[in-house]
């Protein structure tokens, strides 16, 4: 597990109360097909235990996530009875910037697709009071995420791999500055 710097309480506090904005305005991605260097899109296939689809929920929805991980679960719901949907936060660990990340599983026997995105929210801190109307502001200034996007969704991986889960037929799609080309094979 790699090691986590956590913020003074303020900055923390601070960032929790502004990521809902950001989230809903989302200025760092309004560029993000121009330079397209701060997102990540991955597509994974699971297989693994005969209760697969309790598993991946379980794992998608520890809080263990929040404590250890950064990820912070805004919503979980079922689309359909084989398809959920995941959103959470991700508070980088020092400055507190928010990054989004989604994604859907849909669930066919004991086997999974899932397909996940990783995106930068603003290009100001959350810890930071007014990174709303900074981030607005500087919504034309391209965000280098430096492969960190694609960093979350691994993380995502890794858990899902700790509770059983295999997870093979890795595809990324986007990586944003970590310089994988488009549909690369990222199986170990």
């Amino acid at each position: 597990m790699p090691p986590t710097v956590k913020s003074t309480c303020a900055g923390l506090c601070v960032a929790r109360l502004q990521a809902p904005c950001l989230d809903a305005f989302r200025p760092g991605q309004w560029t993000t097909y121009c330079h397209s260097k701060d997102y990540a899109i991955v597509t994974w296939k699971l297989t693994g235990p005969d209760n697969l689809k309790a598993t991946v929920h379980g794992v998608l929805t520890a809080t263990a996530m929040e404590d250890d991980r950064n990820f912070v679960l805004q919503s979980s719901s079922a689309v359909t009875a084989d398809r959920q949907r995941f959103r959470y936060y991700f508070f980088t660990p020092v400055n507190q910037w928010v990054d989004l990340v989604t994604g859907t599983v849909a669930y066919s026997g004991n086997t999974a697709e899932a397909r996940f995105f990783s995106g930068s929210t603003g290009v100001c801190p959350a810890s930071c009071p007014g990174a709303l109307l900074g981030s607005l502001l500087c919504a034309c200034v391209p965000i280098d995420d430096m492969g960190k996007n694609l960093l979350h969704l691994q993380d995502l991986k890794d858990l899902l791999q700790a509770a059983g889960v295999t997870v093979s037929n890795e595809a990324v799609l986007a990586a944003g500055c970590a310089d994988v080309p488009n549909s690369q094979n990222m199986s170990r």
